[in-house]
């Protein structure tokens, strides 16, 4: 696992997604979906052969592609989630602590330019509040430093540079599969060497 994440093949996220195929047969509270998983395996298996003998250098490509589209998801998920996580059973309701005690002042990762806005901002956009630039979006959320910079936009002290970002992703691409906390960062610096960053955390819900 770690030989693959060094070699930027996103090894855990691919466990996690196998694991969530598998589940419903290893776990009996999930034997439900057992129908549904195999007749998704069963279609989208058929999808792929019929590709694979019609155009065998599609087939490759998709496969690139999903891995280049898995990396891009984690590496926003790798520094957006870094707040206590909590493993508990199917059958117990989720602490209240972790509510009330989750870090409000983290770090945010911030897109500083067009094509990384309209890259990222699907990946990150929130179900409940329409889609913004990041401008908007932190203003919307910090009315007061929105009111302060309607004519020129200074970036928050919370907010780091996406472009900062990538040194970390790099770096601690290995660190962070075993890494028992999330690094540090000082964004008054401006930078985040330090940042170790999640892995996985949008694909835990199997758990």
């Amino acid at each position: 696992m770690l030989a693959l994440e060094w070699a930027y093949v996103p090894a855990v996220e691919l466990l996690m997604h196998a694991y969530v195929i598998a589940l419903p047969f290893l776990n009996p509270q999930r034997s439900a979906d057992r129908g549904r998983v195999l007749a998704i395996l069963v279609i989208r298996g058929s999808a792929f052969a019929a590709l694979a003998v019609v155009a065998p250098r599609a087939l490759l490509l998709y496969g690139i592609a999903y891995l280049i589209m898995i990396t891009v998801l984690r590496f926003a998920d790798a520094f957006q989630h870094t707040y206590d996580a909590y493993a508990i059973l199917e059958s117990e309701q989720v602490p209240l602590t972790s509510c009330a005690t989750r870090p409000t002042n983290r770090p945010t990762p911030i897109p500083t330019s067009p094509a990384c806005a309209g890259l990222a901002q699907p990946v990150a956009a929130q179900l409940s509040v329409p889609q913004r630039p990041p401008r908007e979006a932190h203003r919307a959320v910090v009315p007061a430093a929105g009111a302060a910079s309607r004519t020129v936009w200074r970036r928050p002290a919370q907010a780091i540079p996406m472009a900062k970002l990538l040194l970390p992703f790099h770096r601690h691409r290995v660190t962070r599969v075993l890494a028992d906390d999330y690094g540090e960062v000082d964004p008054r610096a401006d930078h985040a060497t330090g940042f170790v960053g999640a892995v996985s955390v949008s694909f835990l819900t199997a758990v």
